[in-house]
């Protein structure tokens, strides 16, 4: 998926990455993958230690030399590669979300409605196995910046509390990646976390990508079957609220159901104030 100019090549010469206009910590560069051999170049720089606060903001300027700072939870099987399988053949940009999501919700496995069920009251929703199309962009909440809320979710993962990232005593690391959009970090490293459900990494970025234009999305974390985004622009009516559900539920089918929701409408009213989404797989 990377580049012929894969910046994370200069950082291979300066490990400090002052090259690139960055004081690096310690790290490594990670080019292993699922199919049990090394990728033609570095996926991804990888921090020797676990994230610190303040780690997210220090990396920003990255951005600007084509690479985006991501939290890697712990259950992300990255040093023997064990959950990246990198694709060549194309860019999320090439692919319309609207097909991507579609097919996702005509593979859902649906269940046929009692004669009396309210579907909003159900686990699958108003609209039934009919795809229901985009939700109109969502409403900025005042003042409100992509990046300081992206900052902000990470510092979230990061610090000790109820909502910190770890496992077994492992945290999240901060990484850097080749991708001109948060979204586009699952098609370059291939992530395989949903792969259970069939969900291939490139659909899986092409959606987020229309998401990081309609609702201000960043990726913020990756771990070895979650993702960790943060939402600045959420849908600013019911109605939209529970076209967005819809989505959220053919991107991710066990969003709903696995997530401790007792229906489809309690979960989209969620959305209206919710500046974090989070999805996993089995």
């Amino acid at each position: 998926m990377a580049s012929p100019e894969n910046p994370l090549r200069r950082i291979a010469l300066d490990p400090s990455g002052r090259v690139l206009g960055l004081n690096l910590p310690p790290g490594s560069l990670m080019d292993q993958t699922v199919h049990g051999g090394a990728w033609h170049e570095p996926l991804l720089w990888l921090s020797d230690g676990p994230a610190l606060p303040g780690s997210w903001s220090m990396l920003l300027p990255a951005r600007q030399a084509g690479l985006q700072p991501v939290l890697i939870g712990p259950d992300l099987g990255i040093h023997d590669g064990s959950d990246l399988s990198p694709q060549v053949s194309s860019r999320p940009g090439d692919l319309d979300a609207n097909a991507v999501l579609a097919g996702f919700w005509h593979s859902y496995n649906w269940q046929e409605p009692q004669a009396d069920e309210d579907l909003s009251e159900s686990k699958t929703g108003p609209f039934g196995p009919r795809w229901p199309g985009l939700a109109p962009p969502g409403t900025p909440a005042s003042e409100s910046d992509p990046e300081i809320a992206a900052d902000q979710l990470a510092r979230t993962l990061i610090e000790p509390g109820p909502d910190q990232l770890t496992h077994n005593g492992e945290h999240a690391h901060i990484a850097l990646v080749p991708a001109p959009h948060s979204a586009d970090i699952l098609a370059s490293i291939g992530w395989t976390g949903a792969s259970n459900a069939q969900r291939d990494a490139l659909h899986l970025s092409t959606v987020l990508r229309s998401w990081e234009e309609r609702f201000g999305v960043r990726l913020v974390a990756v771990d070895g079957a979650a993702l960790h985004l943060s939402v600045t622009a959420p849908p600013g009516t019911c109605a939209a609220a529970e076209h967005v559900a819809a989505e959220h539920l053919a991107f991710c089918p066990g969003v709903i159901a696995d997530g401790g929701w007792w229906s489809y409408r309690q979960y989209a009213e969620s959305l209206l104030t919710r500046t974090r989404w989070t999805f996993w797989w089995d």
